[in-house]
């Protein structure tokens, strides 16, 4: 059996939409990035890189709630947001994640799978819209991340978009473009096979826009 290195915990969060700073969090994912990051603020001066990579601050977002923004939040240390912001009080725990070679769990996952051309070897990634290819894209990921897929269906996209982080402009003449970040739920069956290397991707996240709320492991027991 495995267990985190380190204390990870759990929070749940539910942010009032009477604030604007949850209102704007809602149409821009960079604001939703910092209202999250506004619980940790106090941790950071004890970080030189990313506060939200070296506090292993990921995040999850259910968009299926109309009157409160809601949250899961992993980290490293426990968050305290401003109670101006909040719905009702958070609820926090201590998460053992413990994780056993060959088990299998029930798994879900936002991810933004993306790849560089081959045929043009450009630099850029491109998302990718095709299930076969995002396929691909999660298994080649499982492998690095101590896992392996025995079933995974995509569904439920959403286009994360923020104008307070933009794309450089190559005219200036021109509006700044909004990031847009194109992101699918993926669900299934896993079986770790690196309990070691699991661990770590289920504290740190997996792929990109994982500031964003993409790339946090959601897993349970598989019957």
């Amino acid at each position: 059996m495995t267990t985190c290195d380190t204390t990870t915990y759990g929070t749940l969060v539910d942010f009032t939409l009477d604030h604007a700073e949850v209102r704007r969090a809602i149409a821009d994912a960079h604001h939703l990035h910092r209202l999250i990051l506004s619980g940790f603020d106090s941790d950071w001066h004890e970080y030189e890189q990313s506060p939200r990579a070296t506090a292993r601050i990921l995040h999850a977002v259910d968009y299926t709630r109309k009157d409160r923004l809601r949250a899961l939040i992993r980290s490293a240390t426990t968050p305290e947001f401003n109670p101006d912001l909040l719905h009702a009080p958070p609820r926090t725990w201590t998460d053992p994640c413990h994780f056993d070679p060959a088990s299998r769990w029930l798994f879900e996952v936002r991810v933004a799978p993306m790849r560089r051309s081959r045929r043009t070897h450009s630099t850029i990634e491109r998302p990718l819209y095709r299930d076969p290819d995002r396929h691909t894209w999660l298994t080649e990921k499982a492998t690095h991340h101590g896992f392996s897929l025995d079933t995974v269906t995509f569904d439920i996209p959403i286009d994360l978009t923020s104008a307070a982080k933009s794309k450089p402009r190559r005219n200036r003449d021109r509006p700044r473009q909004q990031l847009v970040t194109h992101t699918m739920r993926a669900r299934g069956i896993l079986t770790v096979t690196d309990p070691d290397t699991f661990t770590h991707a289920y504290q740190h996240g997996i792929g990109r826009a994982r500031a964003y709320g993409a790339g946090m492991l959601l897993v349970r027991p598989a019957p």
